[in-house]
């Protein structure tokens, strides 16, 4: 939402209105200002709960329970986020509003990675996963998608991590969502560091360096989208990412300049638990360049962020660094007493940590059965249940690219309509289970006349599509006489004895025509003509040229 319509939204806040109409724009405005303002955003959650509660609306005050988590979540409040979630989700359920459930599970499922229990948090990301699927909500799939890929990177899983937000950012594009691409660029950038980070652990500077330089490629775009619609957070968050980019490539200096700005917009922000990772980052990056006691001072601030968080894995690491903070500026009793400190939540973590991978392996399993049912939808969405063929979606798709493919190579695309002769006399005569199945035998013709790069696809009823790339009407045509013959000559007795098939084909070329519709109309008009002139055959007619 652009700021200047959320201005005018809480502009109507001021005004007279009637209660449930008030409920649904104190929602609408409490989920905008998630990112922008959270501590507001919470408040007029609260109010809309309440309302809604008094008026019964319990629609509005599911959502209400809902926005008000999101709020929570931005300010790092996970306790009240679980208990804000759990209420939504029961009354989502009890409406049995799929949409709403599966977005309260969703975020659950980041609130528990924020306190490290990946298991529990794929079990929501996997729950909340089939839940869009069902509503076909292809958004919030490849927000879901994004948020188990950040699970993968925290299990060490980086290859994973990155095809899952390449699968988001796919979606993103395929929807256009800019606006939700932001936090999916950061985490592919994080993705790379950490494959980085790893090359250079093994000597491979080279590498490091390039993975380094294509994570600041994916951050600057998503920056520009975090300053596009105003997303604090999120700029903080990328501010982060690129110092982590320059940590990995060894320029601590640079890296402290980013950290410093990340501890600034973190705490513009108000999420408390990007403060202490900011502040956190910062020590670490002064102890590198050797200014030991602000160094000290910094992580220990961090350490006090994180407990008041419950954040125990975080706590664990920052003391690590500060007891070798507090080593080199002499304070040994200190530095010891952090040591031991981090030992005994490493320990307590590790003994929990194998209860948390079975269930993370078990959940991942699950959630890759998911990602494949979601592919196996998108494809029958964009296939004909028939023959397998491209469907009319598809096809409308495809067409406009491959024209556009062809105009910036400067060659040409050509269409064939083509059109099962007399098929409604097939029906009639035959029996629509034999017409089937002449459709599907058609649909096979069609395919293993396809090279590589062409499109045969199923237009409707009886008529079928080709398009063949990088080809005008005289090679399309000769391959349009190899269909027809085919078509012709195909065991039509095997089916039924008295069965007879043949195709009527039109054809256009690019070359003629700007825009898909066009080229479809044309092949259509020589459908037609083909028709009108006694059907099976090809119109156009082209005569071949026979070499000497």
């Amino acid at each position: 939402m652009r700021i200047a319509t959320l201005k005018d939204l809480e502009a109507r806040l001021n005004e007279p209105l009637p209660v449930h109409e008030r409920i649904r724009l104190l929602n609408e405005v409490s989920e905008a200002l998630y990112e922008r303002d959270a501590a507001r955003g919470a408040i007029l959650a609260r109010e809309a709960a309440d309302l809604a509660r008094a008026s019964g609306d319990r629609p509005g005050e599911a959502q209400a329970w809902y926005c008000l988590g999101r709020n929570l979540y931005s300010q790092s409040e996970y306790p009240a986020v679980l208990e804000a979630q759990e209420a939504s989700l029961a009354l989502f359920r009890a409406l049995a509003d799929v949409q709403g459930e599966a977005r309260c599970l969703n975020l659950l499922g980041i609130t528990w990675r924020q306190l490290s229990d990946y298991g529990r948090a794929l079990e929501m990301y996997e729950a909340a996963l089939k839940g869009f699927r069902e509503t076909a909500d292809l958004k919030w799939q490849a927000r879901v998608v994004s948020n188990i890929g950040n699970i993968e990177i925290q299990l060490g899983n980086h290859g994973a991590a990155l095809e899952l937000f390449d699968q988001a950012l796919a979606l993103r594009r395929e929807i256009g969502d800019t606006e939700g691409a932001g936090f999916d660029l950061n985490n592919a950038a994080f993705g790379h560091i950490q494959r980085a980070l790893q090359l250079r652990g093994a000597g491979d500077v080279t590498s490091c360096q390039i993975e380094c330089e294509t994570a600041l490629k994916l951050l600057d775009r998503a920056l520009a989208v975090a300053k596009q619609f105003g997303y604090t957070r999120l700029e903080a968050i990328v501010v982060q990412t690129m110092g982590e980019a320059y940590l990995a490539m060894a320029r601590p200096e640079v890296a402290l300049g980013m950290a410093e700005r990340f501890l600034a917009l973190s705490r513009e922000s108000g999420d408390r638990w990007i403060e202490a990772y900011s502040l956190a980052c910062v020590g670490e990056i002064r102890h590198q360049l050797g200014e030991h006691e602000e160094a000290a001072s910094l992580l220990a601030r961090a350490v006090e962020g994180f407990e008041a968080l419950a954040a125990r894995d975080e706590v664990a690491r920052v003391l690590r660094i500060l007891s070798q903070a507090r080593e080199a500026n002499g304070d040994l009793g200190q530095a010891l007493a952090c040591l031991r400190r981090s030992a005994a939540l490493d320990q307590q973590l590790k003994s929990e940590e194998i209860e948390r991978r079975a269930r993370a392996l078990a959940a991942r399993r699950r959630v890759e059965h998911a990602n494949e049912e979601t592919d196996r939808y998108r494809r029958l969405a964009m296939e004909d249940s028939l023959t397998g063929l491209a469907n009319r979606r598809q096809l409308d798709d495809r067409l406009a690219g491959m024209m556009e493919e062809a105009r910036g190579r400067g060659s040409t695309i050509t269409v064939a309509l083509a059109d099962v002769d007399h098929f409604k006399g097939i029906n009639d005569r035959f029996s629509h289970a034999v017409g089937d199945e002449v459709l599907r035998c058609v649909g096979e013709v069609l395919r293993a006349h396809c090279r590589t790069g062409d499109l045969a696809g199923r237009f409707g009823g009886e008529e079928f599509v080709l398009v063949f790339r990088g080809q005008d009407i005289g090679p399309a045509w000769e391959a349009c006489e190899r269909v027809r013959r085919a078509v012709e000559g195909w065991d039509w007795q095997s089916i039924h004895p008295h069965l007879r098939v043949t195709l009527s084909m039109g054809l256009a070329s690019s070359s003629s025509f700007e825009e898909p519709q066009a080229l479809l109309d044309g092949a259509d008009h020589w459908l037609y003509e083909a028709k009108r002139h006694g059907r099976n055959q090809i119109q156009p007619l082209v005569i071949p040229v026979i070499p000497a």
